[in-house]
């Protein structure tokens, strides 16, 4: 014979559900529960600094804060600024495939957005040269030549518009890419007006990004 929950047995089961993992976590010690929320700071850390996203918006430049001059020589917001300085008058491209992608996330230096690594020749292919990012520094070894065939360059790229950093956070690895743009020698940072330091990049390329295109990978 069938029967079914009277409504006070249904809300029961209900509270008991939404309860229970909270009992759990009470009978959990305290060592326990240090060593998940480390966990998850470590976790989420990782995310934070790896992954190509804005966070729905909690982690973009804020480019409606900016004020860009017309050179792109000078970019400020209320607080900070910062003095461009370019290697040279002409633009350059850097074309080919993406070995990694990540964010930068400087607060004193949120202009500058990513780090990509565009790879081309045998450069492109992991089964020949493999490759690693870390701290804004390529490394690369070669399963065969002394010096593969192609380039490599990784680029610290500043977005010149905010439609080309949305472009940015649409590139994944793998995707054949074309950046193009002026190359920077170094960025003053000040900060109420004060010097605070500069970015100069060691065997990469900063740029600031005046055009991006994407084929994507399949």
């Amino acid at each position: 014979m069938g029967g079914r929950l009277t409504t006070d047995e249904g809300k029961l089961n209900i509270a008991n559900l939404v309860l229970a993992p909270l009992g759990c976590l009470y009978q959990l010690s305290m060592p326990v529960l240090m060593v998940g929320a480390l966990v998850l700071a470590l976790v989420g850390g990782y995310i934070y600094t790896t992954a190509n996203t804005d966070f729905f918006g909690l982690a973009d430049p804020k480019f409606d804060g900016l004020t860009i001059s017309p050179s792109f020589e000078r970019i400020e917001s209320p607080e900070w600024y910062w003095q461009i300085t370019f290697e040279k008058p002409d633009d350059s491209q850097f074309a080919g495939r993406v070995r990694h992608v990540s964010p930068i996330r400087q607060a004193n230096l949120r202009i500058l957005t990513h780090d990509i690594l565009v790879t081309s020749g045998e450069f492109a292919n992991p089964a020949i040269v493999t490759t690693s990012v870390l701290n804004h520094h390529f490394s690369w070894q070669s399963r065969g030549k002394a010096q593969p065939a192609g380039t490599i360059n990784l680029l610290h790229v500043v977005p010149a518009s905010e439609s080309i950093y949305r472009q940015l956070l649409d590139i994944r690895t793998e995707d054949k890419v074309s950046i193009g743009g002026r190359e920077i020698l170094k960025i003053d940072i000040y900060n109420q007006g004060a010097f605070q330091g500069d970015w100069r990049d060691t065997g990469c390329n900063s740029i600031l990004a005046k055009w991006v295109k994407i084929d994507r990978a399949h």
